[in-house]
């Protein structure tokens, strides 16, 4: 009985484990809901707003993309196309704002975000979620195509392991940020991030079309 019961848990926990470690690739690095979210959490703004938002919406595209979504794109190839071209305008125009920030705004308390209410702080991070192409490719297209590969019995597990990652990360990345605050007391720090904020994005934006 114990026998068979390791040998049922064994193949779950490996499923778990391969989806964690692969999420986890794929979301440490630098990018649109990354620095979002570490904005907002050395400002204190809605930290657990953005948090939630974007764990909760990679959780829901990985298990899409695990359980099979990921085949529409593939069947309706100007759907991607779509996503690709409304993701460079958001980057491309949220990378300006944050550049314009840098250039007109002078007082400390305005590069700090604090002062966004909660209904501006949610639009911008539903912006960085729904219309950036990577999330996308990450969540749906390759935790989705390795997911797809397992059989039907483990896709929950592996589904789950890398949901549990995105959950930990941001949680790390929006509440950890707070270590960083007395870094950023200062104008000259503001301006630094958002130049390197605003410079990533736009890059970011014409990586996805050329």
């Amino acid at each position: 009985m114990i026998k068979q019961s390791f040998g049922t848990l064994t193949p779950s926990i490996s499923a778990i484990v391969t989806g964690f470690l692969l999420s986890t690739s794929l979301i440490v690095v630098i990018g649109a809901q990354n620095a979002h979210v570490l904005r907002q959490g050395l400002s204190g703004n809605h930290v657990g707003v953005n948090v939630c938002t974007c764990a909760f919406f990679d959780t829901v595209f990985m298990f899409s993309g695990v359980y099979g979504i990921n085949v529409l794109t593939e069947k309706v190839p100007f759907l991607q196309t779509l996503i690709i071209w409304a993701g460079f305008f958001f980057l491309v125009g949220y990378g300006l704002f944050r550049l314009y920030s840098v250039i007109f705004f002078s007082d400390v308390l305005e590069f700090n975000p604090s002062n966004l209410n909660l209904k501006q702080s949610l639009a911008t991070v539903l912006g960085v979620t729904l219309l950036n192409p990577q999330v996308y490719l990450d969540t749906v297209l390759l935790v989705g195509s390795v997911g797809t590969k397992l059989s039907y019995s483990l896709k929950f597990f592996f589904a789950t392991g890398a949901a549990v990652a995105s959950w930990i990360w941001f949680v790390f990345l929006g509440y950890g940020a707070r270590f960083l605050r007395p870094v950023f007391n200062s104008v000259v720090a503001w301006r630094a991030l958002d130049t390197i904020m605003g410079m990533l994005m736009i890059i970011l934006a014409f990586d996805l079309i050329i």
